[in-house]
């Protein structure tokens, strides 16, 4: 969209046709209020990336463009530049100056960089490269909180690290699928967390979608049960009933909550996140469910990269340790608890998930069996997990929930929906 009208802004300046209308300034503050909050180091969360993360190589692209969060990132940043040209000088140095930011971030991230980039013709890469070389200094990413209660998201930026929640609600679908694209995205709202280290990373990039555990995806609580392809149907219907969505940001912090309502199943609970200066606490309470299965909680599900993982001592009792496809590591806890990331555990090798499509030079299809803690009296809690390596130093990140079945557990005071 803002490629289109970027275009078209610029085609008709000057002429009878010019637009005008005093709200075509709705669309230029949306580059700053609803695009750019949503854009890490060059590239756009997949949070906001429906179904296009499930794309990867286009059969009939013969340049062979991945189709990850860097390549939407790097259509963004074209569109806004072409967009510039139609706002005002003040917003346009603002922009160029993201811009130029964006580029320079992105260079170290193992994609194509911006000005290089394969899916750009000539002139696009000209307007780029003269964003590049304006005299504005490139803007760094900004700290902050940003909260968007009507589509249940939220984006917290601190110096070391940042974050990005998903949820759902009878707004907003559990995950989006049609047309063939993401037919098990069923938990990508289910209070997702994904977060990024300073620095370049390619965390959710490098082959991310296609091999991770889609029942453990990081921060969710999920019911175990399994479920078919396109579950709930496609283009938005699976939608949970329940409002209680939101939370409360003074612009630098956050509290977020969510009314959790599992997608096919009879899970439900409540979910709760603080977005501290250096931490993100989850909690969760009133997690129930009678699907006659384990409801996991699972902490993070981190891409290991292209070297194998080095094997370490079991998890901890009460976590399952897991090395999933590809080399990716969740550490999940069995309800009502989770705390911190464990190390991987011991791998062995079954069969590689069906929808699972490793890259050339990866580890796939490697995982631990799980290993479960029952409480011993209903007033016990999850044991704090033992430190172990990690390919990546998260934010701290702590939670423990309780059911109205176990009073002695932690209950989260959530904060009010927004």
């Amino acid at each position: 969209m803002l490629d289109g009208l970027g275009r078209l802004f610029a085609l008709l300046a000057g002429s009878p046709w010019e637009v005008t209308d005093p709200d075509r300034q709705i669309v230029l503050d949306s580059v700053e209020h609803a695009y750019a909050p949503l854009v890490h180091d060059g590239l756009v969360m997949d949070c906001v990336n429906g179904r296009a993360i499930s794309r990867g190589h286009l059969k009939g692209d013969d340049q062979h463009v991945l189709r990850s969060d860097h390549y939407h990132g790097q259509q963004l940043i074209a569109a806004m530049a072409v967009l510039a040209g139609g706002a005002s000088a003040a917003e346009r140095d603002r922009w160029h100056a993201r811009i130029k930011g964006w580029i320079e971030r992105a260079a170290g991230a193992q994609v194509p960089p911006v000005l290089t980039a394969p899916q750009f013709g000539v002139a696009d890469l000209a307007r780029l490269h003269a964003v590049a070389a304006a005299p504005v200094e490139a803007a760094p990413e900004p700290v902050g909180h940003r909260l968007f209660p009507a589509m249940d998201r939220a984006v917290h930026r601190r110096p070391g690290f940042t974050a990005a929640l998903a949820m759902a609600s009878d707004r907003i679908a559990h995950y989006e699928c049609g047309n063939g694209e993401n037919p098990r995205g069923w938990h990508t709202g289910a209070g997702m967390l994904a977060w990024w280290p300073a620095g370049p990373s390619d965390q959710y990039t490098d082959w991310y979608w296609p091999t991770v555990d889609w029942y453990r995806l990081p921060g969710t609580t999920v019911s175990t049960k399994r479920l078919p392809d396109r579950a709930g149907g496609e283009w938005g219907a699976p939608k949970p009933a329940v409002r209680w969505i939101g939370g409360t940001t003074d612009g630098e912090f956050a509290a977020v909550g969510q009314h959790l309502e599992g997608l096919g199943s009879t899970l439900r609970a409540r979910k709760s996140w603080f977005f501290l200066a250096d931490a993100v606490v989850c909690l969760g309470a009133g997690i129930t469910c009678a699907d006659g299965v384990p409801v996991e909680t699972v902490v993070d599900n981190r891409n290991l990269g292209r070297a194998a993982p080095t094997p370490s001592p079991a998890a901890p009792a009460g976590r399952t340790s897991t090395a999933t496809a590809a080399g990716s590591s969740s550490t999940a806890a069995c309800a009502p608890c989770a705390r911190t990331a464990p190390a991987p555990g011991p791998t062995s090798t079954p069969p590689a998930p069906p929808n699972a499509a490793p890259a050339a030079g990866r580890p796939s299809g490697s995982t631990t069996a799980p290993t479960r803690w029952t409480p011993a009296t209903p007033t016990s809690c999850c044991p704090a997990p033992t430190a172990g390596p990690s390919p990546a130093t998260p934010p701290a990140t702590t939670g423990c929930g309780s059911s109205p079945t176990t009073p002695g557990g932690r209950p989260s005071t959530s904060p009010p929906s927004g």
